[in-house]
């Protein structure tokens, strides 16, 4: 097999660059959600609502159920919301728990379960780490190819 289009070790060039794609996927992710999460926890409201439903779903991906809480609450002004919260993979809340739910103040329809603005930072560390490593080992794997001797 041809030595052309492959690292120093073997390992394919769109390895390397498939790995530095998804870096900057999960990064733009990341980014998104930290900025979600800080406009959230700097201008965000807090309120208590009820999970009602817990709505059951099959995530094809990653091949599990996943559950969406549905959380009636009220907003400023008196005004009556529902909302399907963000999946999780295990049951974390039951129909009839009280839930703190943090919720944006211009649009009561962007909402999280309020989990502590600790958890929700260290949830988007961990997101970080993902595009870090992609990039670091997508740019080893050029800089490996690139300083190969030629053949």
């Amino acid at each position: 097999m041809s030595e052309e289009g492959r690292t120093t070790k073997g390992d394919p060039l769109w390895l390397a660059v498939f790995l530095l794609l998804f870096g900057v996927v999960c990064a733009v992710v990341a980014f998104r959600q930290a900025h979600d999460a800080w406009l959230l926890s700097t201008s965000g409201v807090r309120t208590t609502g009820t999970v009602v439903d817990l709505r059951q779903e099959w995530d094809s991906k990653h091949r599990s159920k996943v559950y969406r809480p549905v959380v009636p609450f009220t907003a400023a002004a008196g005004r009556s919301v529902v909302v399907q919260l963000s999946e999780t993979f295990h049951e974390y809340h039951r129909i009839g728990d009280s839930v703190s739910v943090l919720y944006s103040s211009d649009t009561p329809t962007v909402a999280i379960i309020d989990q502590g603005i600790i958890w929700e930072w260290l949830k988007l560390l961990l997101l970080g780490c993902v595009p870090a490593f992609c990039f670091a080992a997508g740019t080893a794997m050029l800089r490996q190819r690139k300083s190969a001797p030629s053949s």
